[in-house]
């Protein structure tokens, strides 16, 4: 590292100063740091810039030992025929605990989605029951007003049949 601001210092937790003329293997967690050491010598092979928005996540390790998430972007600069890197780190821990909230509200959402689904499913089952119950119920009901009309109708021409047949036998 031959320079840097004091917003690394701060994500990684070391004094002003301290990181200077030091590894930047220091600032990587010891199980990463072999893979790391294969990117750079790649990296310095092909250098190449990032565009807006095109950086990537990846962990580092902090004085204290913490591991936390990063998000890095390279670019290079070429000064006296030597290459150098230049690195744009930002401490993404906030957007990962973010994430991971959103996703563990997703998770808790959906639960509670399938639990109303499931009452919402039950109550429907049992709604269908009671209007097969009441179409039987409506079925026995206009039966029974069928049957009642029809013993109306019988009950009034035998009315009209008794008053012919007393005007009948009255006028004989």
């Amino acid at each position: 590292i031959l320079m840097n601001n004091e917003s690394l210092e701060q994500i990684f937790k070391y004094d002003k100063g301290e990181l200077q003329n030091k590894s930047i293997s220091l600032l990587i967690p010891h199980r990463f740091r072999e893979i790391h050491h294969h990117h750079i010598g790649n990296y310095f092979k092909n250098p190449s810039g990032y565009s807006k928005g095109e950086k990537r996540e990846f962990y580092g390790q902090c004085k204290d030992g913490e591991v936390i998430p990063i998000e890095i972007g390279l670019n290079y600069l070429k000064y006296k025929g030597t290459i150098y890197a230049k690195a744009m780190i930002s401490d993404i821990s906030k957007r990962r605990d973010k994430e991971k909230k959103i996703i563990e509200d997703k998770f808790l959402l959906e639960k509670e989605v399938k639990k109303q689904t499931n009452k919402l499913s039950k109550s429907v089952k049992k709604l269908k029951q009671t209007n097969l119950k009441l179409k039987e119920e409506i079925q026995s009901r206009i039966y029974a007003e069928e049957k009642a009309k029809k013993a109306y109708q019988k009950e009034r021409e035998l009315s009209i049949l008794k008053t012919k047949f007393l005007s009948l036998a009255s006028h004989e």
